[in-house]
Order: C-alpha cells, then structure tokens, then sequence
C-alpha cells in the first residue's frame, strides 16, 4: 500500500508511483515518462509536473530509506560477494 503522503493532486498514488518507478528504477527519463503516461493512459502532464511528483515521493519516503541506512551501518556484514571460483578443482566463493 502506498502513503496517503502521496495525495494532493489530480492523479492518484498509484499513477505517481508508477511514474517515479519509471524514472528510478527503470532509468527513463522525465520527458520519456511523461510521454508514455499521454502513450499509455491518455494523460498530459509537464515535465515539472513530472519533477514535482518525484520530488514528493523523494519526501514521503526518506524516513524509510534513513531508518534503512541506520539499520544497514549496524550490521556486521553490509556487502558479500557470491562470486564463485575454482581453487583446487572445487569451487569455492569469496
């Protein structure tokens, strides 16, 4: 369930959602995310429309991603390596 954070304007969460996941995680661009919203749904927004919603979801979630980095920092491992190698014909990982 998205935050009700994300209300305040014409379009609903999950629209915006949808919108930033285009533009984090799957690289587009404002312009190109704007232009497949008009493509897909039939909806016309500006690019700073565009900018505006991400900037909100940047806010709704940073609690979320602080509460992470904290948690993350705590821990005695934060990154492992799975690459696998073969040292003396058995394989082994790093």
């Amino acid at each position: 369930m998205l935050p009700v954070d994300l209300r305040g304007s014409p379009f609903d969460a999950r629209f915006k959602a949808w919108l930033v996941a285009l533009t984090e995680r799957f690289r587009a661009g404002r312009r190109e995310a704007v232009q497949l919203a008009h493509e897909t749904f039939g909806v016309r927004l500006s690019v700073g429309t565009m900018s505006n919603i991400e900037k909100q979801a940047s806010e709704v979630i940073a609690a979320a991603v602080t509460e992470a980095i904290r948690h993350v920092q705590k821990q005695d491992v934060m990154h492992m390596d799975e690459t696998s190698y073969r040292q003396q014909g058995k394989r082994t990982w790093m």
